[in-house]
């Protein structure tokens, strides 16, 4: 939950320091042609950008994060469309969905395997599941130079190819 309150530190800045809906405009565009026809969750919304990129694109989206000042933000780009929730206990029925998009969100959902595996639970069968892997890329400048040589001292991310693991479905 570190992560979350991390999150409601940032949000009211969030948008301005992350590309804010341009950025999201431009990741929804890159995502919608991996979806298939039906409604998409997003995990870990945030301020809702891509989400909101993606329903400018005719797609019905909803939104679940943990940090409620963030989903505040996420609120006002899809009304009614949002829920306070964890990746790791989703609060929607089996089946709800037909897409669920989790975008540069599964390093920090601490139990990447259980948020897979309750991805797979609120999927109809034949939805699709997408996944943003990293960090979006950012414009060499001295800052990046500093945290490109601390890389080294970080742990491995459970987000990469290697860092997979299939979830075991769970019984009963």
């Amino acid at each position: 939950m570190t992560e979350a309150k991390a999150f409601d530190r940032v949000a009211d800045d969030y948008d301005r320091m992350r590309g804010g809906m341009e950025r999201g405009r431009q990741a929804a565009a890159q995502l919608a042609g991996d979806l298939v026809p039906g409604p998409v969750l997003e995990v870990g919304v945030g301020t809702g950008i891509v989400a909101a990129g993606l329903a400018e694109l005719g797609h019905r989206v909803h939104g679940v994060d943990l940090s409620l000042p963030m989903l505040s933000r996420a609120a006002e780009r899809l009304a009614g469309r949002v829920t306070a929730g964890d990746a790791r206990a989703l609060p929607f029925r089996d089946g709800t969905f037909d897409n669920l998009v989790f975008t540069h969100v599964l390093h920090l959902v601490g139990d990447m395997p259980r948020a897979l595996a309750e991805a797979a639970r609120v999927l109809r069968p034949g939805g699709r599941l997408l996944a943003v892997h990293g960090d979006p890329a950012a414009d060499p400048d001295d800052l990046v130079a500093v945290l490109d040589r601390l890389a080294v001292l970080q742990p491995p991310r459970p987000d990469t190819p290697n860092g997979w693991t299939r979830p075991r479905p769970r019984r009963g």
